[in-house]
C-alpha cells in the first residue's frame, strides 16, 4: 500500500527503484533461481540508483524537513566550533620513546 502509494504520488522514480531493488536483494536467491534476474544485473541497478541519488542527497534530505530537529554540532562549522569549545583539553610536557 506505501509503494503504490508514492507511485501514484510524486515520489521521485529513482528512489522507488532503488526501493525495489532493495526488495528484490532481500531475497535474491529466489530471483536469481527462477531466472528473473542475475545478481549482477541487481547489483548494477542498485549502483545506477545510488550513483544518481548522491549528488542529490543535501537536496533529498531538505525536502525531509527536519531541519528543526537536527542538533548534532557537526552539521555547522558554528555549531561545531560552540562543540568544540566546550571540551576539555590535555597537555603535557612529557616526550614518549625520544621522539
Amino acid at each position: 500500500m506505501a509503494y503504490e502509494a508514492a507511485a501514484e504520488g510524486n515520489m521521485d522514480p529513482v528512489l522507488l527503484r532503488l526501493y525495489e531493488v532493495g526488495a528484490v536483494k532481500s531475497n535474491l536467491a529466489a530471483y536469481v533461481e527462477d531466472g528473473f534476474a542475475t545478481r549482477r544485473d541487481v547489483y548494477y541497478a542498485e549502483d545506477e540508483c545510488i550513483e544518481e541519488l548522491v549528488p542529490r542527497l543535501g537536496e533529498l534530505l531538505d525536502h525531509l524537513g527536519v531541519a528543526a530537529y537536527c542538533k548534532a554540532p557537526m552539521l555547522s562549522d558554528q555549531l561545531w566550533k560552540e562543540f568544540v569549545g566546550t571540551l576539555d583539553t590535555f597537555d603535557s610536557d612529557m616526550t614518549i620513546g625520544g621522539l
